[in-house]
């Protein structure tokens, strides 16, 4: 697989790099795997991968938004998406895909990472997953029961 080689054109009317946030995760290891299945070469980061990303060190976030064209976002539950979606913008990311659950407007969330994804400035899709899929309730797998973009701009 070569990278920037895959056309994506929801992204643009060229070639992309996507990054995958969180790629070493539940979630984020599937859409990896998934992109590779489709002959794409995503860029796979988290706070263990030879090329860093960590929420709570915005010196990671600009070396891995080189390039890149779309992102899916996996938030941890920190409050610092809005500085991440506004750098990423203004790296020329035009595409993010937030992966979310009904779950965290129950934890008082009220939907405000989705939000900061729509008023980014960037194309957006709003992943939603079954709540008890995001907590990884056991015996179930992740690709089970419905799931998939709730919005999309």
């Amino acid at each position: 697989m070569k990278r920037n080689s895959v056309q994506v054109g929801s992204v643009g009317h060229g070639y992309v790099e996507i990054l995958v946030l969180g790629g070493t995760g539940k979630t984020g290891r599937r859409v990896g795997a998934g992109l590779r299945e489709q002959g794409l070469d995503p860029r796979v980061v988290s706070r263990s991968t030879p090329e860093r990303f960590d929420w709570s060190d915005d010196t990671t976030w600009e070396p891995v938004l080189q390039d890149v064209e779309a992102v899916y976002v996996v938030n941890e539950g920190t409050d610092r998406l809005p500085e991440f979606t506004e750098l990423a913008a203004g790296s020329g990311v035009r595409r993010l895909v937030l992966l979310s659950a009904r779950v965290w407007a129950e934890m008082g969330r009220d939907l405000a990472d989705e939000r900061v994804v729509e008023q980014s400035g960037a194309e957006w899709t709003i992943h939603l997953v079954q709540p008890e899929l995001h907590r990884g309730r056991r015996g179930r797998r992740a690709d089970q029961g419905r799931r998939g973009p709730v919005g999309d701009r």
